[in-house]
């Protein structure tokens, strides 16, 4: 599992501690920093199973098209990395935003750490 963090976001701040609390081995990626790789972005886009224009925040790029090609994400993706949203989790097969943190509880490996009410 890869955490794709950004340190100065409380939520994603928030989602970092819960796998820390747990003993919940992830990856973490500062994407602000590191970037990300078309491997990882091809994932992302793959695995991310709302719609696409989700995955981007406080963008000048809002007024994406629906329609816009798999290839096409995955430059969004590499071109306009600050935009990403965050906490974003990325598994084998689940790409999870984590906001909120409860999000993560779709994710099979991830599901006991959260209680239904």
């Amino acid at each position: 599992m890869k955490l794709f963090h950004n340190p100065r976001c409380s939520k994603s701040r928030t989602a970092l501690k819960f796998f820390e609390e747990n003993n919940i081995r992830i990856e973490v990626v500062q994407y602000q920093k590191e970037g990300i790789s078309k491997q990882d972005a091809k994932k992302i886009v793959n695995n991310f199973d709302d719609d696409f224009r989700h995955l981007l925040r406080n963008s000048p790029l809002e007024d994406i098209h629906s329609d816009i090609t798999y290839a096409e994400k995955v430059e969004l993706l590499l071109q306009h990395v600050e935009h990403l949203q965050r906490p974003l989790l990325l598994t084998d097969d689940d790409c999870q935003i984590g906001r909120p943190l409860e999000n993560f509880s779709t994710i099979q490996e991830l599901s006991r750490y959260f209680t239904l009410e």
